[in-house]
């Protein structure tokens, strides 16, 4: 959980091109964000250090994307923050995740 000033924060969305030097931005706008609403030091790293993984693995792992793009939205509310990271490609089978497969 998450202490606010306020019970409802504005929500961020951001569309960033699907490769790996966008993280950099990302983090930099997500970091924000979650200071401009009183979120702590030690969290927003334990978040920003996951949404960067989740945007690595949306890089890395998608098929034939449809789009070259990958948006990320978060809420704030409550002390609870919700964070979606979307890719539009098709993913590997299982088969060939585990095997490292293209």
């Amino acid at each position: 959980m998450y202490e606010t000033a306020q019970t409802l924060a504005a929500p961020f969305t951001v569309r960033l091109h699907a490769r790996p030097g966008s993280t950099v931005l990302l983090r930099r706008k997500l970091g924000r964000w979650l200071e401009s609403y009183g979120v702590a030091e030690a969290e927003v790293f334990d978040v920003l250090l996951a949404s960067s993984e989740a945007f690595a693995n949306a890089v890395e792992h998608p098929l034939r994307p449809a789009a070259a793009v990958i948006d990320v939205e978060a809420e704030l509310a409550a002390g609870v923050l919700r964070l979606t990271v979307r890719d539009y490609g098709d993913w590997r089978n299982e088969r060939d995740r585990e095997e490292g497969g293209e």
